[in-house]
């Protein structure tokens, strides 16, 4: 007989009681739209105030060139030139045919706009389809205006002496002056704009073709690389170095159209204005007004539109530059859009004194035997015009139209 061996009895599981989750209170979302001291600036907002600021630090200079001005004191004018029909019917312009110059006036132009396009399209959200729709023509309008520019820098290769100043008084033999310096630069960027607009339609057609100029790139752990190769962008939108580099290549090659092309207009309009002009001299061999009884004929504007220009173009410029400074206080913001509208105020006061100035002037009969020029004094009118339109446009996108669909967006949403 086997001794029975006692052992405890087994104690039950222990009843599990099922725990109640942890209910974690979410944080109350505050949208910057609705948070009266953040202000959020849509994207347009450094593209306008830049274009913006350009406009404006050209004006200001035109109006230090055109206001007949010097650290003593500001001279009123008339706004016009004055040049000898015998001038203004000959075949040169400063010492270069008028051809050379249409023809280079052409090719900036048109690299320029057509540059400035294919940067905007790939800045634009839109399908790859259409992207390349439109840059396969853009890259070929550029390639042909790049034809053109370098049609223009044969014309003016060697012919840099060509360029003179000269100047005409009564009773007196023109005195002219070389300015070979200025026929080189147009020479040397005439090579720059067309070496940059021939390899910027180069890079946008072959980088369209395989898809790397594009502005968005399909992530490697959204799409496999055999998908994206079956679809219609184009095999390399993954995001690498190569499709990095390469867009970083056309962009830059686009942006440096950009600016050769303006250095270029730059020196066009300063050979155009270094043309025979012809001024009045009193007995004392003094430039005068003439004397026939109409008045103030020196080249210039009255004070009233120097004056204004010069105030309006200093604040716009020092409001822009400190808009610049990476600030969201919605009450500094809005501070700044009221004075942008008294600045907007202030800009179109200006262009319509400068639109009376001119009328007035070419009211004024013109001195027997001369011509009266009023292209650069338009131009003037032409940059206040756009100045207030794109500083309005601002106000009224930033305000008020971007503003909108992010309201209508969290509307309800605590």
């Amino acid at each position: 007989m086997q001794p029975v061996v006692y052992s405890p009895p087994i104690a039950p599981p222990p009843l599990i009681v099922p725990q109640q989750p942890t209910v974690v209170e979410q944080p109350k979302i505050v949208y910057p739209e609705n948070d009266f001291r953040f202000f959020q600036y849509s994207k347009l907002a450094l593209p306008l105030l830049l274009f913006t600021l350009g406009i404006f630090v050209a004006l200001l200079c035109l109006t230090m060139w055109q206001s007949r001005s010097d650290i003593r004191a500001l001279r009123p004018g008339v706004p016009r030139t004055f040049q000898t029909i015998a001038q203004r019917s000959a075949n040169k312009e400063s010492g270069v045919p008028k051809s050379k110059r249409n023809v280079r006036i052409a090719s900036f132009f048109i690299g320029v706009v057509f540059a400035v396009a294919a940067i905007i399209v790939y800045l634009t959200d839109m399908s790859p389809v259409l992207r390349a729709r439109l840059n396969y023509p853009l890259g070929l309008l550029l390639i042909l205006d790049s034809v053109l520019t370098w049609i223009a820098f044969a014309l003016d290769v060697n012919s840099e002496r060509q360029v003179v100043y000269c100047t005409s008084f009564p009773n007196e033999t023109p005195v002219c002056q070389s300015r070979e310096d200025l026929g080189t630069g147009c020479s040397v960027f005439d090579a720059f704009h067309a070496l940059f607009l021939g390899l910027s339609g180069i890079l946008v057609i072959f980088y369209t073709y395989t898809g790397d100029w594009c502005r968005e790139s399909q992530s490697s752990d959204v799409l496999d690389a055999d998908v994206l190769y079956q679809q219609t962008y184009k095999p390399n939108l993954l995001r690498n170095g190569v499709s990095t580099v390469r867009r970083a290549i056309t962009m830059m090659s686009l942006v440096a159209a950009v600016v050769t092309g303006i250095i270029l207009c730059i020196f066009t309009i300063l050979v155009h204005e270094v043309r025979a002009t012809y001024q009045y001299k009193d007995m004392y061999n003094r430039v005068t007004p003439y004397a026939s009884g109409s008045g103030n004929t020196l080249p210039g504007w009255p004070l009233q539109n120097s004056k204004l220009r010069y105030a309006s173009c200093s604040f716009i410029i020092v409001t822009i530059l400190f808009n610049l400074i990476p600030l969201t206080s919605r009450v500094i913001a809005y501070m700044l859009g009221f004075l942008y509208f008294v600045y907007i105020v202030m800009t179109y006061a200006t262009f319509g004194l400068d639109i009376q100035a001119l009328n007035d002037a070419r009211n004024t009969t013109c001195p027997q035997g001369l011509y009266c020029y009023y292209d650069s004094f338009q131009t003037c009118v032409v940059l206040d015009f756009m100045g207030a339109t794109v500083l309005a446009l601002y106000v009224i996108w930033e305000y008020f139209i971007s503003k909108r669909p992010q309201k209508i967006a969290n509307a309800g949403v605590a």
